[in-house]
């Protein structure tokens, strides 16, 4: 019983460290060359020969990549996986306390240049459950209203793969929304 005890309290620490930490990948040694995954994102990265180097259960930190390598990333929001082959860059699992604390205090944010206003709310049909209204500057609007995603470009509706992948002519925009807290993520990655 002990065994058990300890087993499930080793397994709800894991579960607890996972959502702290977010994934930024550096495709090169760039500032600019960034791509980040929300809170709990599921990752492995393999050497050429297919050998599991690490994954997000057994890695912290930071990993410098200096060989060839394959990272396989599974983000909740969409059905497949994103593969990068890498043989330079970074790999870091960065805590989410340096990320969330600017989200209270500032309701704009940048990603490849593109700028977002984060509006939430709380709805008024599904009782604790939160809205989102994400207004980028390049004319996106993306809403989670009630439980139903939908974007516009100009005023025409734009595509939603999965949670929440939103195609345009512009580009993709790659949003995580939590209903329950209203915490929101996302990466804008222009044509």
């Amino acid at each position: 019983m002990k065994a058990l005890v300890l087993l499930f309290a080793a397994l709800w620490c894991t579960s607890l460290s996972a959502q702290e930490t977010y994934l930024k990948i550096y495709k090169t040694d760039e500032q600019h060359d960034q791509i980040m995954y929300p809170p709990g994102t599921k990752f492995e990265v393999r050497d050429a020969e297919g050998n599991l180097l690490f994954n997000e259960t057994n890695y912290s930190g930071e990993f410098q990549v200096n060989q060839a390598i394959t990272l396989t990333v599974r983000p909740n929001y969409k059905n497949d996986a994103d593969v990068y082959e890498l043989s330079e860059g970074k790999i870091e699992l960065a805590k989410t306390k340096d990320f969330f604390p600017t989200q209270p205090k500032k309701k704009k944010y940048h990603s490849y240049g593109v700028e977002a206003k984060k509006e939430v709310s709380n709805s008024k049909i599904l009782d604790g459950m939160k809205n989102l209204t994400l207004t980028f500057s390049n004319g996106v609007i993306f809403n989670y209203i009630d439980g139903k995603a939908s974007a516009s470009l100009h005023g025409e509706s734009l595509k939603i793969k999965g949670k929440y992948l939103v195609y345009s002519e512009l580009g993709v925009a790659k949003v995580s929304f939590n209903p329950s807290t209203g915490t929101t993520w996302y990466v804008f990655e222009p044509k």
